[in-house]
């Protein structure tokens, strides 16, 4: 059980991630228009 939490988090943690770099990519996309 504690294992699956666990699990839970770093996939959390790993698509906060995953969308912290495509919002700064989008960003620098903007920035080019």
């Amino acid at each position: 059980e504690k294992l699956k939490e666990m699990g839970y988090q770093i996939i959390r943690f790993k698509n906060e991630e995953v969308y912290y770099q495509l919002e700064e990519v989008l960003n620098e996309i903007k920035s080019f228009f």
